[in-house]
């Protein structure tokens, strides 16, 4: 025991008894993880902000008369080009291209055809937009809205009034359970972050603490102390599962703050996070069993490593599947996943993340996933 011991206070006093090493270990990555979550809210705010202000550039053949008025009265600013039968080649291609938002094409007459209602003849309209490019796609959403607008009047100018051709009315209210949409939008990304931060920060400390004191010679010194090596695997198991569990922590803090101010920018302030005493206790227990799992992984890698650098290239097969697992996860279907998927080791980790953010795991699946990844961990160890 007091092996273990001496081990776990080397580590820890190699870690925290120099400033670089805290800051490039734990405050850095929160730094940069906050920094990049806010820019990249911020330029998406600034993009969606600079379509908004765009003025389409709407090209029309046969419109009629009444029209341009009729979308300045709703609200709608466009610059209107009107346009002759031998431009309309011209013009589609420069919406390919992505000159020009959008080609509306009227039948001749249009209007005449509207006025003169018959039964069986009705008049055309062909849009043409690119939605790949974000102007024109967002001038089709804005001035479909307006055509529906246009068309309700030209039936009320018909028939004396749209309320006679209504049926019954259609009221929609949306009552969203900001918390839980907020829970949802977490269990969306956290499960795929979280894990794949969490082993980042383990994988550097894991193959310098293992595989960089083989490299430097130190690790064969210690072989020759008193100490046994089953109490220098534990110590350097344990102080590293120390280590990486705060920076687990201050991961996932960093995430959730960024979150916040991400919905802030994308003007959904409802929003907010909201999680149970169980739900933290779940997750902190969760993220301490998948802690203890990726070290004893990349220790068990970096035995076999005789540089940190090759002991990198081993652990990096194990970190994509740990991204891979995270993707899947990310993009899985809305139906409850069956219990024994809980106790596959890393996919389960992030399947149970989920469920206890989302408030749907059940006991058996919390304990199917943590028994997995304590038992494999304990197995690794023992090879170690």
């Amino acid at each position: 025991m007091r092996g273990i011991q001496c081990i776990i206070k080397k580590e820890l006093k190699r870690v925290f008894g120099d400033k670089k090493m805290i800051f490039s270990l734990f405050l850095l990555p929160a730094i940069i993880v906050i920094a990049i979550m806010n820019l990249s809210s911020s330029l998406a705010k600034g993009k969606q902000d600079e379509i908004d202000e765009h003025i389409p550039s709407v090209y029309m053949q046969n419109a009629p008369e009444d029209l341009e008025a009729f979308i300045k009265s709703v609200g709608v600013e466009i610059e209107l080009h009107k346009v002759q039968s031998n431009d309309v080649e011209t013009v589609k291609q420069q919406i390919t291209d992505g000159d020009a938002d959008i080609l509306y094409v009227f039948d001749e007459g249009f209007r005449e055809q509207i006025n003169n209602y018959e039964l069986g003849k009705i008049p055309n309209v062909s849009v043409f937009y690119n939605s790949s490019e974000d102007y024109s796609s967002s001038a089709q959403s804005k001035l479909a809205v307006v055509f529906s607008q246009y068309q309700q009047s030209l039936l009320a100018e018909r028939f004396g009034g749209i309320e006679n051709l209504t049926a019954f009315n259609l009221n929609e209210e949306d009552i969203v359970n900001n918390e839980k949409a907020s829970n949802n939008f977490a269990a969306m990304m956290l499960p795929y972050l979280i894990p794949m931060l969490m082993f980042s920060g383990a994988m550097a400390l894991g193959t310098d603490a293992i595989a960089g004191e083989k490299e430097r010679g130190t690790l064969a010194s210690m072989l020759l102390t008193p100490v046994k090596r089953s109490d220098l695997v534990l110590g350097k198991i344990i102080s590293l599962s120390i280590l990486a569990s705060i920076s687990a922590v201050i991961y996932g803090v960093s995430m959730i703050v960024s979150f916040k101010s991400m919905l802030g920018d994308m003007g959904a302030d409802e929003l907010t996070f909201n999680f149970s005493t169980i739900q933290i206790v779940e997750l902190l227990v969760l993220m301490i069993g998948m802690v203890f799992l990726y070290v004893a992984l990349i220790g068990t890698v970096s035995i076999f490593a005789k540089s940190q650098k090759e002991a990198t290239s081993y652990v990096s097969p194990i970190y994509i599947l740990v991204i891979v697992t995270g993707l899947v996860t990310m993009f899985a279907g809305s139906s409850a996943p069956e219990t024994y998927k809980f106790m596959i080791p890393l996919y389960g980790n992030t399947l149970a993340m989920q469920g206890i953010l989302k408030g749907t795991i059940t006991g058996a699946q919390f304990g199917v996933s943590i028994l997995g990844t304590i038992l494999l961990g304990v197995v690794l160890v023992g090879a170690m």
